[in-house]
């Protein structure tokens, strides 16, 4: 399980009194306007879609309706049941029926969804949010539990008060197997890594900017080939020395974007931009490119000063 407490005390000797979520309506509020609460060591870059989503005969004898649908690492479409009491197994069922929705009829469901941008090539997996779990079902969230093939993971959110009211805490916890099947998803080499993405939709533009800066950082760090980590939606550049953290450079491929991500001391790159989730990677940065755009001299220091970070570490 993962842990995560979206914000940290500093102060010692705080006295937090329990503070849960009185209804599922503050706790889809407190989602929206966090959604990185959700995000794991596998899910990272999190952004909130849509809520209470009308999904006509969602359900086995009436319509249902979406608490949240997540847009996760640009991979995976999240449909977010939200309970505000104890996450049972009644509950699990009812998310079952809309996941079962939104597979056997994937076409009608993303029209009903009713974005301008193509979900087609995303996968679906399942959140189911409370405040509180059964302790009968935490192990099989953590051996992993699935439906169809859909992965379904839990998550539970405790929220605390300070005695004097003025400061609200929310740890968040996360039961799904350490080691998933699509965090072990691996190409062998840029061709295996760039097809997939031409069968899922991502233009030759978008890949052409990859491919450079692929080849460039390559080129100018004097890396190997097998530095390059290729992953569904990213490729990572890794140090060779023998040491627990190793990647100095993760290459986020986006529909219509490119996010390179990037360590840094002190103070942030003047091109730069803080990690959306920077109480998590509090010493990272990224550059946002465009299809337009072209890996510059600039951002090639920048990728040399991480790399130059990560091996002092």
């Amino acid at each position: 399980m993962n842990f995560r407490l979206y914000k940290q005390i500093v102060a010692e000797n705080v006295e937090l009194q329990s503070f849960p979520f009185k209804s599922e309506l503050k706790m889809e509020a407190f989602i929206i306007d966090n959604p990185t609460v959700l995000s794991s060591d596998e899910y990272t870059n999190i952004d909130v879609l849509t809520n209470q989503l009308h999904l006509p005969e969602g359900r086995k004898t009436s319509d249902g309706r979406i608490d949240i649908i997540l847009d996760i690492d640009n991979e995976h479409l999240a449909i977010v049941e939200l309970k505000k009491g104890t996450i049972e197994l009644t509950h699990i069922e009812q998310l079952k029926e809309y996941l079962n929705e939104a597979t056997t009829n994937r076409e009608r469901f993303l029209r009903i969804l009713n974005s301008n941008y193509d979900y087609s090539a995303h996968s679906i997996i399942g959140l189911i949010v409370g405040n509180d779990i059964n302790n009968e079902l935490k192990p099989l969230f953590e051996k992993g539990l699935s439906h169809n093939g859909v992965n379904i993971h839990a998550v539970t959110l405790s929220r605390y008060r300070t005695a004097d009211k003025k400061e609200i805490y929310t740890l968040s916890e996360i039961f799904a197997p350490r080691k998933s099947a699509i965090s072990k998803v691996r190409f062998k080499d840029w061709n295996e890594f760039a097809d997939q993405l031409t069968k899922r939709g991502f233009t030759q533009q978008i890949i052409s900017l990859a491919h450079r800066i692929h080849n460039e950082s390559i080129k100018y760090l004097d890396l190997s080939v097998s530095s390059v980590v290729y992953a569904p939606n990213a490729y990572t550049l890794n140090t060779s020395l023998p040491k627990r953290r190793t990647v100095f450079a993760y290459i986020h491929i986006q529909k219509q974007t490119i996010k390179i991500y990037l360590s840094y001391k002190n103070s942030v790159p003047e091109e730069g931009l803080i990690h959306s989730n920077s109480d998590r990677y509090p010493d990272l940065f990224y550059i946002s490119l465009s299809p337009n755009d072209d890996i510059t001299s600039t951002i090639k220091e920048m990728i040399k000063k991480s790399l130059e970070i990560i091996n002092s570490l």
